[in-house]
C-alpha cells in the first residue's frame, strides 16, 4: 500500500485506523474461494506454515479479521458515516474509494 502523502487517495489511509478498516472491510477468504474455486487458503503472513520458526511468528503478527462492524467503527472514527448508497463518505473527502492498482507479469 502506498502511503506518500502525495498521491495517496483518499487521505484517510494515511492514518492506520482507515488501513485497518479497509483491511476489516475484505472478505480474504471469499476472495480466495472465488479465485481458486474453493482450493486456496487465507494466509495472515507471507511466510508459510512449514518453516520451523512459523510459530514465533504467527504469535506474533496482527490479524485483521472480515469485520464489516468493525471497519465502519474504524472509518467513523475517520469522520466516514455510511450513505443511503451504503458506501462511507466524509464531508471533507467525499466517498471512501481507495485506487487499487496491480502490475502485470512478475516483479522482483
Amino acid at each position: 500500500m502506498n502511503v506518500r502523502p502525495d498521491v495517496v487517495v483518499p487521505k484517510a489511509l494515511l492514518d492506520v485506523r482507515g488501513r485497518r478498516a479497509l483491511a476489516h472491510a475484505i472478505d480474504r477468504q471469499a476472495l480466495a474461494d472465488g479465485l481458486t474455486e474453493g482450493q486456496g487458503t487465507v494466509a495472515d503472513t507471507l511466510v508459510l506454515a512449514q518453516v520451523d520458526y512459523f510459530q514465533e511468528i504467527d504469535r506474533s503478527i496482527m490479524r485483521y479479521p472480515y469485520d464489516p462492524r468493525r471497519a465502519e467503527q474504524l472509518l467513523n472514527e475517520l469522520s466516514y458515516s455510511k450513505a443511503a448508497d451504503g458506501f462511507f463518505a466524509s464531508p471533507s473527502e467525499g466517498k471512501f474509494n481507495p485506487e487499487i492498482a496491480v502490475a502485470q507479469g512478475g516483479r522482483n
